[in-house]
This record gives C-alpha cells, sequence and structure tokens, in this order.
C-alpha cells in the first residue's frame, strides 16, 4: 500500500495521524485532501477554509490556534456574562456587608 500511496493517500494518512479520536475533524479533513494534499494542520484547523474554530472550541474544548482573535471566552461569551452580572454581584455585596453591619451592631447592644 505504501508503494501505490499518492499525494492524497499520504494527506489522509496524516489527517489520520493528526486527528485520530475525533471522527468530525478527521472527515472533514480526508474531505480537505481531496482538493489540497498539501495540507497542513495549522493550515486545514487555522486557515477558515475547512472548519470552523468556534466550534472546534465547543466540540473538543480547545483551541488550535492560540494566536488569533478567537478564544475559548470569547466563544463561550465568557466576558459578556461577566459585564451582566457585576452590578448584581455589587448589589449582592452590599447586602450581605449591611447584613454583617446590623448583625455586629444588635451582639453589641
Amino acid at each position: 500500500m505504501g508503494l501505490f500511496c499518492g499525494k492524497t493517500c499520504k494527506c489522509k494518512r496524516r489527517c489520520k495521524s493528526w486527528f485520530s479520536g475525533m471522527d468530525s475533524l478527521l472527515d472533514s479533513c480526508k474531505a480537505a485532501c481531496k482538493g489540497n494534499s498539501r495540507l497542513t494542520k495549522d493550515n486545514f484547523l487555522c486557515s477558515g477554509n475547512y472548519v470552523d474554530q468556534q466550534n472546534i472550541i465547543l466540540q473538543y474544548g480547545y483551541d488550535p490556534c492560540l494566536d488569533d482573535a478567537i478564544t475559548p471566552e470569547s466563544t463561550l461569551g465568557i466576558e459578556d456574562q461577566w459585564a451582566k452580572m457585576q452590578p448584581v454581584l455589587i448589589i449582592l455585596g452590599l447586602i450581605l456587608i449591611g447584613a454583617l453591619v446590623i448583625l455586629y451592631i444588635k451582639n453589641n447592644k
């Protein structure tokens, strides 16, 4: 098989070694090999031409392209949730401090 394995076959083998436990990525990579047999792992994952990086983050829980603007935090919207919850947390903190002050005053009288 190795003797008669062409460029597309070699590309598919590389895909299998890169994504052996990730079935959806493996299938996508093998399909991409038909159009580009010189495909690299970074080109496949980070170019935006073959797979959606946010789907990879959501499905597999890791960021394949560390030096770009798409991060797990931006994908999950954690920064937006923190900004929305900050006023609520401040009010709850003030209520807690007020309750502790009232308890302290009651216990010292």
